[in-house]
C-alpha cells in the first residue's frame, strides 16, 4: 500500500530485527483516523501522528478516539493529545483524561492518563 517501510530497530534495545514505521500524508492521517474499519495497529499510530501534525481536525478526532473500545487505540489517542498540545492540554481533554485515569478498565490506560496530566 506504499506507506509502510521497514527500518532497523535501535541497536541499543534488547530486541534485534526490524520494526514497521508508518509514514502517512496529512490526508491519509485524516482518512485513517476517521475510518471505522481502520486496523487498530495502524489507527493507534495514526492518532499519535495526527497530534504531531497539529492538524485543525485533530482535537475532535482525538476526543472521539479516547472513547474507543480498544485500549491500544485509546493509548494512541492519549499520546496524540499530548503531541497536539505539547503537554499543555485544554480543559476538555484534561477532564476526559482525569476521568479515564479513575475509571478506564485498563490499568495501563489509567496510568498513561495520569502521566499525561503531570
Amino acid at each position: 500500500n506504499g506507506w509502510f517501510r521497514q527500518v532497523p530497530r535501535n541497536p541499543f534495545t534488547a530486541q534485534n530485527g526490524w520494526c514497521i514505521v508508518v509514514t502517512m500524508t496529512n490526508e491519509k492521517l485524516l482518512q485513517v483516523c476517521t475510518d471505522p474499519q481502520a486496523k487498530m495497529e495502524v489507527l493507534t499510530f495514526a492518532l499519535e501522528d495526527i497530534g504531531s501534525a497539529k492538524l485543525p481536525e485533530a482535537h475532535n478526532i482525538l476526543l472521539k478516539a479516547l472513547k474507543h473500545p480498544e485500549a491500544v487505540v485509546r493509548e494512541g489517542a492519549i499520546y496524540g493529545c499530548c503531541n497536539l498540545y505539547d503537554g499543555q492540554l485544554p480543559d476538555d481533554m484534561k477532564l476526559m483524561l482525569f476521568d479515564m485515569s479513575k475509571s478506564d478498565p485498563s490499568q495501563a490506560i489509567r496510568s498513561c492518563c495520569k502521566d499525561a496530566l503531570e
